[in-house]
Formats: C-alpha cells, structure tokens, sequence
C-alpha cells in the first residue's frame, strides 16, 4: 500500500515533482528492500515470495510514472510497464545501457554526468531531460533516483521513476508569454492604473498615477489614506464608488483627486469592482485619465500592476481504494486532508456514493469509463468536501479484476486541481481585464509580430486610424498607405516610423508627431509611443506596442490660439488706447506702445510698475472698489480716471477694466484698456453749460407766457364785470377757464424740472379746483372723482387734453346738475392695453337728449373737444347709461410716458378752498 501511495503522488507542480519522485524512489527502495529479505527467505516460503513478486509488479505495472531500476555496474535492470508503453520498445532494448536511445542527442551528456556523479557519491539525484516518445515525438521527463541497499547494509544499484512535465513547462511558457505581454503594455499606459480596497488603501499602482497626483514614489502613495488624503472627504469618495456601481458594477465617473500639494485635479475614472465567491467586494480597479491634461500625456505608461498569480506550489496527491459498492478500504492521510475529514476512520466510515458525490449515479459513470476504456484512464470530476464545498479533482484511477475478472477494487490518486481550476479562472479573469483594459482606452494601441505585421488593435485604434481590424492587418509590413508627413510637411518614410524603429533597434520611442492621410482623406495628426516586447537574454524584440491618440484638435487649438494671440498683439501694439494686463494686486504685466504717445512713458518704464503710482490719488479709492466688485462678480467695469503724464499733467481717460479667468475659472488676470477723454469731457462741460442756458431760457419764455395768459384771463375777468347780459358773462367765464387751463400749462412746465413733459394728473387737479372754484355755490353739490395714472404729456398734448376736461367739466356743471342737486363727475386717464390713452369725463347727472348729437351741435364747447380730439388723432365715445360719459381715445405716440400707480384722488366740491 505505501507503493501504491507513492505511485499515485502528484506531477503537477514542477517544485513539488522533485520532492514527489524521491519520495517515490525512497518508497520504491524500502519495498525492494522487503522484496530482498522475501527472496532471502524464499527457501522457506517460496510461494510467499512468488506471491510479492506478483504484487510487486502488478503494483509497479499500475503506477502513472516510468519506473526503473539499475545494478552496481550502473546498467539498466528493470523497467515498468509504463516504460515501456512510453517508449513503445521491448524490455531487452531497455535493459542495459539501451535506455540511453531514446535520450535527446543534446540532453545525453548532462544526464549521463548527473547519473555518474550520483553513482560514485552513492547519493540521491534528480534531472530533467527529454525522451522519445513511442511517436517519436521528445517529451521533457523528470528522473528521479536513490541508492538501493541491501539488508546488510551492501550497495545493491539504483531505483528511481520518471514523471511527464512536457504540459507543465508549456503551460509555464504560455502563462509567463501572457504575463509578460500583459505587464508590458500596462507598464507604458499614458493612464493612471490603480487597485484599491474598500477600506482605502492602494494595494497597486503605475508609475503614472504616482506622478498624476504628484508623490515622489509608488512606495509613498501606497501609504497614503485614499479617503483623507486623495479625495477630499470619505463622502466623496462613497459617492463615486457608488455612481461607478452603477447599473452592473463597471463604470465611467469624473471624480477630483487631491494631488500631494493640494492642488485639485479632475480625473475619468474607467473603473469596476472585484468580488469574492460570496459576492463581496474586495477590491476596486480601474483607469484614471487626468481630464485637464488629457492631449498633453506624453510619457508611456509604466507597469503599475503587478501580477500577483502564482502557481501552486504545494500540492498533495490523496491515493485510495475502494469496493464496487461504495466503501474505502484504504485512504492516506492526503486523501483525509483534502476532504476535510479529521482522520482516516472517519473518512473510511463515509458512503461514498452518498456522502462524497453530489449525484450517486456520478460514481457509476466514472466506474463505466473505466470499463469500456479497459485499463487506466484520468478523469477530472467534483468531490464533496465534509463541509459541503465542491473539491475538483483529477482521478489517475483503474479498476482491479479478479481471476474470474470480476472487479473486486476501485484504485487510483486523486489530485486536488481546485487551485489549479482557480488559477485557471483567474488567467481568463486576468486576459478578460487584459482585453477590457486596452478596449477602455481611448488611446489606439497596436501590437505588431516581429515582422511588423499588425497582430491586434483595439477600438480606439480602429476609430483613429479610419479602419477596421482586419483591414490593418491585411496593410504590408512597408506600405505607405498612410502618406504620412513630419510636422513641417516633410515625407515620413516608412523606416523611420516609431514602431518600425522599436523593432529594427530595441529601443523605445516617445511623443512622435506624426500626420497621416486616412483613407476618408482627411489628415489626422497623431502623437505615437512605441515600446519593444524582448524576452530575457533576447536583443531583439519578439513584438511590438505602439500606443497613440488622436491630437488633431489640440494642433487646431494651438494654431487658432497663436493666429488670435498675433491678432490680438497687432491690435494692442497699434491701437490709439492705453492697453495693460495686470496682475490682482495692481502690478503691470504688460503695457502698449501707445502709452508713450497718450502719457509719455515707454512700455519698458511701466512694466513691473504698480498702476496706482500713476492714479491721482483721490481715486485710487474709487478704483481699488471697482477692483474688488469686479473680481466678486466677475463682470467688466467701466470707471473715469485721472492718470499722471510724464509731464506732470492730469489726463482724464474712461477706463474698461475686464476679468480674466484661469484655473477653476476664477479670474487671476485683469486688463486694463483706457482711453483719453479729456476733449470729450471738456465738449459735455461745454454742453452742459448751452444746455442750462437754453433750460433758463425756456422757462423764461414759459413764465412769460404764463404771465400774458393770466393777464388776458384777469382781464376777460374784469370785462365780465361789467356785462350785465347774463349770456354774456357765461361766454366771459369760459373764455377765461379756456385761458386758464392754458396758462396753468406753462406755470407748470415753469415749476418743472422736466422741461418738455408735464404731470397730467397733478395739472388735472389744480385745473378742476379752479373751475369748481369758478362756479362758486353751484359746485359745493357735486363731487368730484379723480383716478389718473401717473402719465407725463408733453405741451402739444397736455394743452388739448387740458381743454377737452376744462368743456366736459364745464358742460357737467353747468347742464348736468340742477342747483341744489348732488351729484359726481369722474375724471380718469389711463392706458390701455393696446397702448392707446384713454381720458374718460363721466357724470351721473340728468344726461343729454335720446336725438342729441355732439357732433352737429351748435355748442362752442363740443364743437371745441371735437376739434381738438381730431387734432390730436383720436375719436369720442359718448355713453348715455347711467349719466353722461365721454371716452376720448388716443393713439400711442412718444408724446407721453406712463409711470407709476394711478393717483386715485377723489374731491368735494363743497370742501375746495376758495
């Protein structure tokens, strides 16, 4: 059983196939030792020793590996049955040095040294070399060998075992190859990469990102709390890692990082989460590209993840055997430890269908393979562990017959691979985050062979370059499909491209500009990094990266900022205003040519000079206000100035002084542009003066008339004095209210300070207190209503509407109301919506006749309100409901402006003073 416990050990693990075969060869010796001390008892039991021997190569015959032996004189003396299916030969060409044929001509001479060398030192060895396979095909073998000695301790030769690790190796040069290239171009990304805990620590990161924030090393930033000290609160961060979450776990966020000096820096963040089985998070990964320096990455990424996979180094093989029908006869300690059960009774006690398969009938599908395969077969199947987990395992098993062949035992070596389907997993996890990574960047990326033929691309790449994936690949390693040109519009040749260069010499390229023509037609310029691939020992590259982003529009920025910074510099340098940039404390950054022609000094003399040195002093006050009102609001102020010529002179200027934004867009720059309004100022003084000349003036002739209007209404007064005809003196009367009402019109423009524009609804009331004052007795009955806008009518207006009232009123006064009986006139002057003016006069008196018409009357007074309504371009309303009402409207025109709430005076006749 120990043979068979050795026969079945693991070959998996290249460290552990060492241990595995010298453990084997150890075992292998110690039954050769009992075989010895059988055949030194054979006289007394022979069919005892017959019966080992039996065993013994029935057990030997089993046994996944190629077993030898050798004598003293160091020639072959014995090989199993899997020697020789391996090799496809007969025992006799085996035996002796025949062996040796079927080792690789260029292997021969170590392993024979090795093999020697042990001899003479009578030591353990062990040796890797390649043997011929029955297909003629070489397979890399480990042999594994120990001094075999006889019970009394005499030197009897050498036993040992050979284990296949050809798939080994190459799984170990495929997985190093994918290592490689995956580190490679991770290493030379212009982006920062970075994994990180939940709880806020780095676990990785890329030379790029210890830059983009600003740490001096990787080794510093792996230190740091990402909570505190790269975002600016754990709030934020939660928030991010949350707004990343969403919808399936992988996202696309802006975030602002805080860098080692303070500063804050804005970053795209292509990240996703790493669970656990349990589906907890255990890390959080991604890609970080500095948003405010996107066109301006120039250097290639370096490695920032380090592959932290590694193969299994200890693993342990479990061997069994067990009946037809479900029981363990015997397990090893491996076997228990692998399925968790806490010693061999325990495990042995199991029903296997039962306990240890998910399924019963999983069993007997395994046990039927092996049937109808007829001898010894691998399969890979899941086990139960004792805790109920799965436990996947790799079963070098066999079935054992009887005489009458009939199987009595189930028996094999059970390797634990659930690291190895792990591992297995995490290789795809790490080409799938490969593949996401490069598809991620917004950057093309290209691997070229060592030929310079395109192997891959990613979408970037396509998107950039104007094709497809296939269409690059079928491009000749030399084609000049591009026409690409150098910055100053010089051919490109196609030797010199960075790519080409990395492969031809091994070296790195950075930052290459470089212009191509897409098959569109349209030129696209490109900045391109080009990174060899070399394996170790290796001058030449094996591949190439190239990585590269599109910088059409950064060129057109710069071109369209130097054509408008030459713009504006011709406009500063010539033109006639004083232009200076200055800083926020008022210190001049540049000045003008012009200042040497408007104040006297050269720019040469102002610059670095503070502008409050050439301020008149009293309005340094005032500018340093606008200063700061400007730089609160973030607006341009306008100000007047006096500035200090070399001369000694004062020049007023009007000065522009506007803000000038930079990062975060807060202003840290101010302009200055001035100009001299000395003449200017002088010309408004001078209007001024004609204009409060002309002001006397008008008024003058106001008062005047005024005065000679008064005059003919005192005298139209004192005539009716001496009228006796009561008819008469009526017609005197209204003369004299008609004269009045234009004579209050000038007093007021008189009084005003606005010359061209009166206050009708002031007007309005002094001129109805005069008539309700003329009509004495008769007026104290009736009630006089008020309700005018605050509406400003120029003179041409004012003097009609102040008649139309003066006759309405009047007419009221005299028709509407008997003596004696009360009554109410309203007065209202409002605008519509229209934008007309509406006057409306209304009284609740007895009303005119149902057949009266004013516009056929012989009245002076409505003859007069309709001339003067048709002077003025407007029409009458008449409405006899409820009293009499009369509706003047008058088209909008600039001859009056509306302000104000409506004035809503009401007055009594009866409480006017007289």
């Amino acid at each position: 059983m120990l043979l068979l416990t050795l026969l079945m050990l693991s070959w998996r693990d290249m460290n552990w196939l060492v241990v595995v075969a010298c453990v084997s060869t150890v075992f292998l010796g110690i039954i050769l030792r009992r075989y010895q001390r059988d055949l030194a008892q054979r006289q007394l039991a022979e069919k005892s020793w017959h019966g080992s021997e039996a065993r013994f190569h029935s057990m030997a015959d089993a046994a996944p590996v190629l077993l030898w032996m050798s004598g003293r004189d160091k020639l072959c003396t014995y090989v199993n049955k899997g020697w020789l299916e391996f090799t496809g030969k007969a025992l006799e060409q085996e035996l002796g040095n025949g062996w040796m044929e079927n080792v690789h001509p260029e292997d021969l001479s170590e392993c024979l040294h090795v093999y020697h060398t042990a001899f003479a030192a009578r030591r353990e060895f062990s040796m890797e070399y390649r043997l011929k396979r029955h297909d003629g095909v070489y397979r890399w073998i480990l042999n594994s060998g120990v001094p075999r000695m006889l019970p009394e301790g005499n030197f009897a030769g050498y036993a040992g075992s050979c284990l296949d690790i050809t798939e080994h190796r190459q799984f170990e040069d495929s997985l190093r190859l994918s290592e490689e290239r995956y580190r490679t171009l991770v290493e030379h990304m212009a982006d920062g990469v970075y994994r990180s805990t939940p709880a806020g620590k780095y676990v990785e990161v890329n030379p790029a990102l210890v830059k983009m924030l600003g740490y001096d090393s990787k080794e510093e930033l792996l230190q740091v709390d990402i909570n505190t000290q790269i975002y600016f609160s754990p709030e934020e961060r939660k928030n991010a890692l949350l707004a990343a979450r969403q919808p399936a776990g992988d996202g696309v966020v802006a975030v602002r990082h805080r860098r080692k000096d303070g500063q804050e820096i804005w970053l795209e963040d292509h990240g996703r989460f790493i669970t656990d089985e349990a589906g907890n998070v255990i890390y959080h990964e991604g890609i970080l590209r500095d948003l405010t320096t996107r066109l301006s990455v120039e250097e290639a990424l370096r490695q920032s993840e380090e592959r932290y996979r590694t193969l299994i180094e200890h693993l342990t093989d479990g061997v069994y055997r067990s009946t037809p029908d479900g029981k363990f006869i015997e397990v090893n300690a491996a076997m228990v430890k692998m399925l968790g059960y806490a010693s061999k009774e325990e495990l042995m006690a199991v029903d296997i269908k039962k306990d240890l398969y998910f399924e019963e009938q999983e069993r007997d599908i395994i046990v039927n393979q092996l049937q109808r395969a007829g001898g010894d077969e691998i399969d890979v199947f899941r086990l139960r562990h004792k805790n109920g987990s799965e436990v996947w395992v790799e079963d070098h098993g066999r079935l054992v017959y009887d005489t009458a062949g009939r199987v009595i035992y189930h028996e094999g070596i059970l390797r634990d691979i659930s690291l190895r389907k792990r591992t297995e997993a995490a290789l795809r996890e790490s080409e799938e985050r490969y593949r996401s990574v490069i598809g991620a960047l917004a950057e093309g990326v290209i691997l070229y062979d060592a030929d310079g033929s395109i192997i891959a691309c990613n979408a970037s790449a396509e998107q950039i370059l104007g094709l497809t994936a296939e269409q690059l690949r079928k491009l000749p390693t030399s084609d000049s499909f591009w026409r690409a040109i150098h910055e100053d519009g010089s051919p490109f040749p196609n030797e010199t491209y960075p790519a080409t260069i990395s492969r031809r010499t091994g070296q790195s390229c950075a930052n290459v500009i470089m212009g191509i023509n897409k098959p569109s037609g349209e030129l696209t310029w490109i900045s391109i990094n080009s990174q060899p691939l070399l394996r170790p020992g290796e001058p030449k590259p094996y591949a190439v990266v190239a990585s590269f982003y599109d910088i059409t529009e950064r060129r057109w920025a710069e071109e369209a900022l130097r054509e408008s910074e030459e713009r504006y510099r011709l406009l500063a340098e010539n033109s006639l205003d004083l232009i200076e940039l200055l800083d926020l404390d008022g210190n001049v950054m540049y000045a003008s040519p012009s200042h040497y022609y408007v104040i006297g000094y050269t720019p040469n003399e102002l610059v670095h000079q503070n502008l409050f040195s050439v301020v008149h002093p009293e309005e340094v006050p005032r500018v340093l206000a606008t200063i700061n009102s400007l730089l609160a609001a973030n607006t341009r102020k306008t100000i007047e100035l006096r500035l200090l010529k070399k001369n000694g002179e004062w020049i007023q200027m009007e000065a522009l002084l506007t803000g000038i934004p930079g990062p975060a867009n807060a202003i840290h720059r101010i302009l200055f542009s001035a100009r001299d309004i000395t003449v200017r100022k002088q010309a408004e003084e001078h209007i001024k003066a004609s204009l409060k000349e002309k002001e006397v003036l008008l008024k003058e002739i106001h008062h005047r008339v005024k005065n000679n209007l008064q005059i003919i209404s005192s005298l139209l007064n004192l005539q009716s004095g001496y009228i006796q005809d009561k008819f008469a003196g009526e017609i005197f009367k209204e003369s004299r209210n008609r004269v009045k009402s234009m004579a209050l019109i000038h007093e007021k423009l008189y009084l005003s300070k606005d010359l061209a524009r009166i206050d009708f609804a002031e007007y309005v009331r002094h001129l109805t207190t005069h008539i309700l004052r003329s009509y004495g007795a008769h007026a104290r009955a009736v009630r006089l209503s008020i309700d005018i806008e605050k509406i400003l009518l120029d003179i041409d207006t004012a003097i009609p509407c102040g008649l139309i009232v003066n006759e309405l009123v009047t007419n009221s006064l005299k028709y509407a109301f008997p003596p004696g009986v009360e009554g109410e006139i309203q007065i209202k002057l409002h605008q519509e919506s229209n934008g007309q003016l509406a006057l409306i006069v209304h009284d609740n008196g007895a009303g005119l006749p149902p057949n009266f018409d004013f516009n056929k009357t012989d009245s002076l007074g409505l003859q007069l309100v309709s001339t003067l309504t048709d002077q003025l371009e407007g029409t009458i309303q008449l409405d006899r409901i409820g009293g009499t009402t009369f509706t003047i409207l008058l088209p909008q025109h600039n001859a009056f402006a509306v302000h104000g709430e409506p004035d809503g005076t009401q007055n009594r006749g009866a409480e006017l003073p007289f």
